[in-house]
């Protein structure tokens, strides 16, 4: 049932069997977990889901293994959310365009997105479209004429999450860098995340939102992982206490001016 849902094949015998047991490992984790968090020793539940059949080492993995190109995911969501949000228009741009073409970045081994912003604001950037995502690197096709511009004056870092939250709150999302596990993989989105955290940022979200519920301050995120994580793609993660690193590497930018297409 769970293949079934998720989609997963198997190219071999052998290879199904490892991941089955990848998988009734991740079973035991997950319902481990959830019976302390009935019993209010957790304050968050995890699920089975797409990532169930990873191993805990490849779930804390950050390689080039699998495309790590959520610094490109998070640049171009806020640049469109943004965009939307002052132009009422929504653009779909491209990701891949800066897996292949953004060279102070590293493709699938990971980047930053105040460089991608910068990246940005000098070549511009194309619609998904005309460069589609493929989830490995691949020779650079970026063309300017078929680019849009998009008048980017500023691109900056934000030192707190004071700042964060009014950048938010008077301009719109921001990317920040994440310190992430697998129980932030696992995580099921019910609740606010406060769990276990790498030593160091190695994921890129966005903040969208924040709020207070019981007391407890949380940011409201969206991730790159698809809407099978967490709540449909987003969740809360606890704020005011630089929950996984979530304030160390906040960045956006001002878009002023509507796109032009050259």
């Amino acid at each position: 049932m769970w293949k079934s849902k998720y989609g997963k094949k198997y190219l071999t015998a052998d290879d199904e069997e490892f991941r089955r047991s990848a998988w009734e490992a991740t079973w035991h984790k997950v319902r481990d977990h959830n019976l302390l968090a009935d019993r209010g020793n957790k304050s968050f539940r995890l699920k089975m889901n797409h990532f169930a059949d990873l191993t805990t080492q490849e779930r804390n993995s950050r390689g080039c293994d699998y495309c790590g190109s959520c610094w490109a995911f998070a640049t171009v969501g806020v640049i469109e959310s943004r965009y939307c949000i002052k132009y009422k228009k929504l653009l779909e741009l491209s990701e891949q365009q800066l897996v292949d073409c953004d060279t102070r970045n590293t493709a699938c081994c990971g980047g930053k997105p105040a460089r991608a912003f910068e990246y940005i604001s000098a070549k511009g950037i194309m619609t998904s479209e005309d460069y589609e995502y493929v989830e490995y690197p691949e020779k650079c096709s970026y063309t300017r004429e078929e680019s849009i511009q998009l008048n980017m004056s500023k691109y900056y870092l934000l030192p707190d999450e004071s700042n964060i939250a009014a950048a938010v709150a008077f301009d719109g999302p921001v990317t920040v860098g994440f310190a992430a596990v697998e129980d932030f993989m696992l995580f099921d989105g019910e609740g606010i995340y406060d769990g276990k955290c790498a030593k160091e940022a190695n994921h890129a979200i966005i903040i969208i939102g924040y709020g207070t519920e019981d007391d407890e301050d949380y940011w409201i995120i969206k991730n790159s992982w698809g809407t099978d994580w967490a709540d449909n793609g987003y969740a809360k993660v606890r704020r005011n206490s630089n929950q996984c690193e979530i304030a160390e590497e906040a960045a956006t930018a001002d878009i002023l001016g509507p796109y032009e297409e050259e």
